[in-house]
């Protein structure tokens, strides 16, 4: 269901490189240890802001089609759900994948409360293992109560699937094992990238698309 378009990760490639003919100098932080740290410093972001980040990866993810918030792709070995297609794991599935729905649930859990806190039953499995065990299972039950509750919840969240996907980026940006002149340097072009709506969507919907790339 995947849907990037061609321009943006072209367009995204273009920037970078201007990036790094304009890129400038930014300060380090000192911590108590004398040692220095950088961290990434990205555009605070408000609710409309959240929003629009939603909508364009939901409709890159799902073709901007509810149904496909729960998701079982051919050949797969696990589902995934909400607007990122955050895997989740069955249980006894080892693959080599980010797992990401748990984490998911757990930060717009914190974050919301009423109507908006996951269905009941999404809160009392324990541990949180998908609960079909296979492809037809999950097939199965498209059409079943348990499912269009979980569609329901993952449609009303989706500000807070998008602040769940800033959120990772940054944390995992600022964890990555540089020295300092190199985070200078490459939180720099990020930084110099997110300074526009377009360029920081852009940043948002790659990582949520293939990672990182460490």
């Amino acid at each position: 269901m995947k849907q990037h378009p061609a321009w943006l990760l072209t367009g995204l490639l273009l920037f970078f490189i201007w990036m790094l003919i304009q890129f400038g100098q930014r300060e380090e932080v000192p911590v108590s240890n004398g040692q220095r740290v950088i961290m990434l410093e990205l555009p605070a972001l408000d609710e409309a802001g959240y929003d629009w980040i939603a909508a364009g990866i939901f409709k890159n993810e799902t073709g901007g089609r509810v149904r496909y918030l729960t998701h079982w792709g051919e050949g797969e070995d696990f589902p995934s759900f909400g607007i990122g297609h955050f895997i989740w794991f069955p249980p006894g599935v080892d693959a080599p994948f980010d797992e990401q729905f748990p984490a998911m649930v757990e930060f717009v859990s914190r974050r919301v409360s009423g109507d908006l806190q996951p269905p009941a039953w999404l809160r009392e499995l324990d541990p949180l293992d998908a609960p079909w065990v296979s492809k037809q299972a999950f097939d199965d039950a498209r059409s079943t109560m348990q499912m269009s509750e979980l569609r329901d919840w993952l449609d009303v969240t989706r500000r807070y699937q998008a602040m769940f996907i800033v959120h990772k980026f940054i944390n995992r940006i600022n964890n990555i094992p540089l020295d300092v002149d190199k985070k200078r340097y490459y939180f720099g072009i990020i930084e110099q990238i997110a300074q526009t709506p377009e360029g920081l969507f852009a940043l948002m919907d790659y990582y949520n698309f293939k990672g990182l790339g460490t």
